[in-house]
Formats: structure tokens, C-alpha cells, sequence
């Protein structure tokens, strides 16, 4: 009976020690804990909002806006945000090492050019609590003052999983593409690139995550990070930030089918506009810059000369440009909304309002520092972004700006006591608030009538 019994238990064992092998192979699928919730009405899980950079939220914020709160970080912000339901996560890390102030670095006295590894994180923050909920430490830095690249964090809510890619460690030549889990900030996987100078933002769609190596444009299995295709990058490096349409992926100067990564076209003006109002030089291109997707159009900044060009975006076509005038440097990357087309000129701090029917100008906005060159984040007509402006000596002062897209005319602004670091990073609105990394601070803001009456709340919910 004993034996009998003995064995009966022994097999149940070796029963359960087979289910445990069988779904340890399966995708991972991580189980929300009851307080985070990745999935809001209004996210921006994305640089740019989405898969095709639509950068336009459909949260109504009407500056003036009122800072709702602000989280201190132990580093200089090197990311743009990324907002999904209850979570936010953002890096930090830079090149520039800040005069020590007590705490720690001081971002408004520059000491000297380097990498502080100690400084290079990415952090989940629980945007409902204000609260730190993980923090992964990075092997290599998240920085954005030398060169642009539009690092930035993509969660993706389906999977629990949240993919960032750095920049290149400065003596090894190598950059990483992490996985992480969401919900705890470990790491799931990872890719490591050589002889790069950094991963670029990534987009999901159907089981993939589509992201530029440094060298190439490829795609990796969500869950497991297994290399699916390779799409040559002719040479661009982490340069270019991929954007999606439908099954189309605008990277570079070419498109291509995100299903298996072949070529669908290459755009000409790489090949040959010399002498032609397109320029002789290399089009699309830009540290950083991606795609405009139009209602009949894609746009994308040029350099050499500089300015924006409008493409077929079944072959490739140009269709106009708009030249800036100034000298050859990269202009930024683009936004549409409802016909216009945004973009500043890195150089010459001035923003463009172009009519996308026909390349021709709308109006201009001059600023008196340079504008980050990031795409604006839009909310009902108008455009937020961030620049710095010199404040004497080592000082910097950043501004947060809002910008009339129809009239180019400024509406708001907000002062901030701290560097704007870096060139492509972009500001992110999710359900209702607008959120913004400058210096070590992440901050939130919301519209002057939303914060009036979530403050009437509060006093009824005392009583």
C-alpha cells in the first residue's frame, strides 16, 4: 500500500515537473500587479505618440498650464517620456558631469564633457502616486547633448514589456536594445550593437518591435527578441527613427514592408537631385528625424541644403521642397495637423508652418534661444515643445513653449531653471496631462481649469 501511495506521488511530480518545462518556453506574460494600470484612454506609450509619429494627443490641455507636480531624478534626463495608464518611464545619463552642488550636480554649471555611468538609469514612475516604482541601471548611457536620435522608451501594454535603446558606451563602441518588464523594471532581454553610436526610438505592431541598430532597421519577436528580418540602413547608422503606416515603414530614405523587410522603394533625392530645387546633397536626412505622415503625403527634414521635402509615398517621389535658406545642418523632424506642416530649423531657432498641399510658407516663429529640434506634442491645435536659452555665464534657462499651429503665434510658456538637455526629445500628452523631462525634473502639467477643479476635490474629499 505504502509503495503504491509512493509512486502515485511520484508521478504527480514528474507531471507537474513536465508543466513547469513546457511553460517556461512559452512567451512570458507578465501579470499586472493590482495598483498599475498600463492602459489609459489618452496614452502616449511612444515617441511621437504612436507607430506613425502622429505626435497629436487627443487629450484637450488649453494653456495657460499649471504644474501639477514634479519628480527629481538622480541624473540629467537623456529620453524623451513615454505615458501608458498609470506608468511613465524615462532615462537618464549624459555626457555632460555638472559642478557638484551637494546634490550630486548642478544643472546650471557645466564642469566638464564625459559620461557619469552612475547617472545612466531608466526609471518606471507610477504617474497617480508621483511615485519611483523601479529603476534599471544601465551598462551603457541614455544622452542626448552631442547628437541627436530620438531615444526614447516604448511600452508596450500588451505584453507588460517596456524597450529602450542607449547610446553607445564612448570606448567600447557599443550600444544595448533592453527589454524590460514593466511592471518591475527587470531585465527580460536584451541585443547589443558594435561600432555604433546609438539604438534609435522603436514602434510594435503584430508581435514585432521594429527599431534602427545603428546600422540597420530591423525586427525582433516582442517577447523573446529573436532577429525576424534585416533591412539594410545604406550607411545611416542609429540616425533615423522608423515610422509605420499601415504596413509600411518610412526609415531613412527608403520604405519598407514591415512584414518581411524588403525594399518597397528608395527615395530619389538620395540618388540624384544635383542641380534640380531639391539639392544635390543627401534627402531625407537628420540625426534623429523621422517621417511626417500627411493625408496624402509623408514629409521628412533634409540637409544639404536644408529645408523639408514632401514625397509620393507609393515610389518615392519628390513632390516639393521648401528651402530654410540657411546652411547645410539637419533640420528636425516633422509633425502634420489638419494640412500644415511643422518643423524647426536646428540651427537657425525658428519653426516653420508650411501648407502641405503646395510647400509654401504659412509663417514662422523666431525663438530667442534654439528650440529642442523634437517633433511638438499636440493637443487641440497646439504645439508643446522645449528649448534653452543662455542665461549669462554657465547658466541655462529652459523654456517649455506652446505654439498656435494655425497662426504660429506663441500662447504659453513656462520657465524652467534647469539645462534642456539634449536635441530630438520630445515632450509626451496622455489622458489629460502634458509631461515634460528637463534637467533632472519630470514634470506634469495640466490645463489651468483642470487643476482648479482637481484642487476643489481634493478640499471636498478633506471634509
Amino acid at each position: 500500500m505504502v509503495c503504491r501511495e509512493t509512486n502515485k506521488i511520484l508521478e504527480m511530480l514528474k507531471n507537474v515537473i513536465a508543466l513547469f518545462m513546457v511553460l517556461s518556453f512559452l512567451p512570458r506574460v507578465v501579470e499586472a500587479p493590482d495598483k498599475l494600470n498600463l492602459s489609459g484612454e489618452d496614452d502616449w506609450p511612444m515617441w511621437g505618440k504612436d507607430a506613425c509619429r502622429s505626435a497629436t494627443s487627443k487629450s484637450k490641455i488649453k494653456p495657460p498650464l499649471v504644474k501639477l507636480w514634479e519628480v527629481e531624478l538622480k541624473g540629467p534626463i537623456g529620453t524623451s517620456p513615454a505615458v501608458s495608464g498609470d506608468l511613465a518611464v524615462i532615462g537618464t545619463g549624459d555626457r555632460l558631469i555638472f559642478k557638484d552642488d551637494g546634490r550630486g550636480w548642478d544643472a546650471n554649471k557645466i564642469l566638464r564633457s564625459g559620461v557619469n555611468m552612475d547617472d545612466s538609469k531608466i526609471y518606471g514612475i507610477n504617474v497617480k502616486t508621483r511615485k519611483i516604482i523601479w529603476e534599471f541601471q544601465s551598462s551603457r548611457p541614455f544622452q542626448r547633448i552631442a547628437h541627436g536620435g530620438g531615444l526614447a522608451p516604448c511600452i508596450d501594454k500588451d505584453r507588460g514589456i517596456v524597450y529602450l535603446g542607449s547610446e553607445s558606451d564612448p570606448e567600447t563602441k557599443e550600444a544595448v536594445f533592453y527589454a524590460l518588464d514593466a511592471y518591475t523594471g527587470k531585465e527580460l532581454w536584451k541585443k547589443e550593437s558594435s561600432r555604433v553610436h546609438h539604438w534609435s526610438a522603436a514602434i510594435t505592431k503584430d508581435g514585432k518591435v521594429f527599431v534602427n541598430n545603428g546600422k540597420n532597421l530591423i525586427a525582433l519577436d516582442r517577447p523573446t527578441g529573436k532577429l525576424l528580418w534585416t533591412a539594410d540602413g545604406h550607411g545611416h547608422g542609429g540616425s533615423y527613427v522608423p515610422v509605420l503606416s499601415g504596413d509600411t515603414i518610412y526609415f531613412g530614405c527608403r520604405a519598407v514592408d514591415a512584414r518581411d523587410g524588403k525594399v518597397i522603394w528608395v527615395c530619389k533625392s538620395e540618388k540624384s537631385y544635383a542641380g534640380s530645387p531639391y539639392g544635390g546633397g543627401t534627402a531625407p536626412y537628420g540625426c534623429g528625424a523621422s517621417y511626417a505622415i500627411g493625408d496624402k503625403l509623408v514629409f521628412a527634414g533634409t540637409r544639404d541644403p536644408d529645408g523639408l521635402l514632401a514625397l509620393d509615398p507609393s515610389n518615392g517621389g519628390a513632390k516639393w521642397f521648401f528651402d530654410t535658406g540657411g546652411p547645410p545642418k539637419v533640420c528636425s523632424s516633422p509633425v502634420f495637423y489638419n494640412g500644415i506642416v511643422c518643423f524647426t530649423w536646428r540651427r537657425g531657432s525658428t519653426t516653420f508652418g508650411i501648407n502641405a498641399t503646395d510647400g509654401k510658407l504659412l509663417w514662422k516663429y523666431e525663438t530667442e534661444g534654439r528650440r529642442n529640434d523634437g517633433p511638438f506634442a499636440i493637443s487641440d491645435g497646439v504645439g508643446f515643445g522645449h528649448r534653452g536659452v543662455e542665461a549669462g555665464g554657465n547658466g541655462l534657462i529652459s523654456l517649455i513653449i506652446g505654439l498656435d499651429l494655425k497662426t504660429g503665434e506663441k500662447v504659453w510658456t513656462y520657465p524652467v531653471e534647469a539645462m534642456c538637455a539634449g536635441r530630438h526629445l520630445s515632450l509626451a500628452i496622455a489622458n489629460d496631462v502634458l509631461y515634460c523631462g528637463i534637467g533632472n525634473k519630470f514634470m506634469a502639467f495640466v490645463s489651468e481649469g483642470d487643476y482648479r477643479k482637481r484642487d476643489s476635490l481634493k478640499e471636498e474629499n478633506k471634509k
